[in-house]
């Protein structure tokens, strides 16, 4: 008895789909009438093949729209979903302005392999009335609305940049004529870097009202706005003092006006720049007590002096800063030419020293020496005036002032000259 029931469960299943099936076959083949309202209208060709003969399509302020009643097999209408049903027309055709009717067709967008099993028994209206006009250009201005927007603390914002810098739109005349300018809002809120943004705009009238105007057509739906968003530094101005000896760094002061400068620049650069250096200065070349120079104010690239100006003034004074001469009797030379015998000619030699009063006074003669350099002379005979260099034999800071030669005669070793 089981066996029984099972088996004639499997036969009253397999009956019905076998209905199932005989059903669809014989719907299959049964038409059926489906009405769509409301279907909108799409255009092609209105930005390129039509704008490139400029000419225009002018919109009514309703949509345009058709109804369609569609025939076809029940299962392919059944199919049909009524928001993806649209009717296309094609402007490639418009040659001239005025009013015209066109054709157009339906297109089922998410299957159009339905568009060969389906038929179009009827359509209101039959064709698609337009209106085209001649195109007008007109580049606009792009302003930009920063209402509310803030940067954070130590930093500053730069000039907005706007990419493109003017709208190019078009339609008819009157139309396009209205419109002033186009206008992008942006809102940042503590910005610490630069900002980029493409932004929808607006369009406004010659008294600053919004117009909204399906007939003024656009070159672009964005404008790309940049602020620049930059750190802000007070730097030290700084320059380097190179020393010598009787030239100390220790005996100076040293004054740059102005001393400090606000900079603004962007972080990555500037964040490793502690001062600005204008540059190096010999204290050895300084004859005076005190001097003034002048430097360039050079910034890294990229940056902008908020302070304003150019230049810098720096003032070296000397604190304790002394010249004395001494004649210097012990003369000598080294590098002599060998064969050769050296006379030195001179028999003694103001040298100038420069230093602090208490080193040069505790200078003594003796602690200076001169020594002659001949190793230019290595195969010349006579008189010649050759370089020398001074010592000075002391603890103190001492520098020497100018430079010093002799005057030495050269004659081969054994001849008179060198009796």
């Amino acid at each position: 008895m089981k066996k029984i029931k099972e088996n004639r469960a499997v036969l009253i299943g397999l009956s019905i789909l076998a209905a199932v099936v005989i059903w669809l076959m014989v719907d299959s083949g049964t038409k059926v009438t489906k009405t769509f309202e409301h279907v909108q209208v799409e255009y092609v060709g209105e930005e390129t093949t039509l704008a490139s003969r400029g000419l225009m399509l002018i919109q009514s302020d309703e949509p345009q729209e058709v109804t369609l009643e569609v025939q076809g097999g029940r299962f392919d209408v059944a199919q049909i979903d009524p928001r993806e049903v649209k009717v296309v027309v094609d402007l490639s055709s418009v040659t001239s302005v005025g009013t015209q009717s066109l054709n157009y067709r339906v297109v089922y967008t998410s299957n159009n392999k339905l568009a060969s099993r389906l038929t179009t028994k009827s359509s209101s209206p039959s064709s698609i009335s337009i209106t085209v006009g001649e195109l007008y250009r007109k580049d606009v201005e792009i302003r930009c609305d920063m209402s509310g927007s803030s940067v954070a603390e130590g930093y500053i914002a730069g000039e907005v940049e706007l990419e493109p810098s003017t709208l190019e739109i078009w339609g008819r005349q009157a139309d396009v004529m209205q419109v002033s300018y186009a206008k992008v809002s942006l809102s940042v809120k503590d910005a610490s870097s630069t900002v980029v943004q493409l932004l929808e705009y607006e369009l406004y009238d010659h008294n600053d009202q919004v117009i909204e105007n399906p007939n003024i057509h656009a070159a672009r739906d964005t404008i790309q706005v940049t602020l620049p968003v930059d750190v802000v530094k007070d730097l030290p101005l700084e320059v380097n003092l190179e020393e010598s000896p009787g030239y100390s760094s220790s005996n100076v002061e040293c004054r740059v006006e102005p001393s400090t400068i606000k900079v603004s620049g962007d972080a990555a650069i500037l964040g490793s720049v502690d001062s600005i250096v204008l540059g190096s200065i010999d204290l050895s070349s300084l004859n005076s007590t005190t001097n003034t120079l002048r430097f360039s104010i050079e910034l890294p690239e990229g940056c902008e002096n908020l302070s304003g100006g150019t230049e810098a003034v720096v003032t070296i004074r000397f604190k304790d800063l002394t010249s004395r001469t001494i004649q210097v009797t012990h003369l000598s030379y080294e590098n002599a030419p060998e064969g050769k015998d050296v006379t030195i000619l001179s028999s003694d030699l103001t040298v100038t020293l420069r230093g602090t009063s208490a080193d040069l006074a505790a200078v003594l003669p003796s602690d200076v020496k001169v020594v002659a350099d001949l190793s230019s002379v290595e195969n010349a005979s006579g008189n010649y005036t050759v370089p020398a260099i001074v010592t000075v034999e002391s603890s103190g800071d001492i520098g020497i002032v100018g430079s010093y030669q002799l005057k030495i005669n050269l004659s081969d070793s054994g001849s008179e000259d060198s009796q």
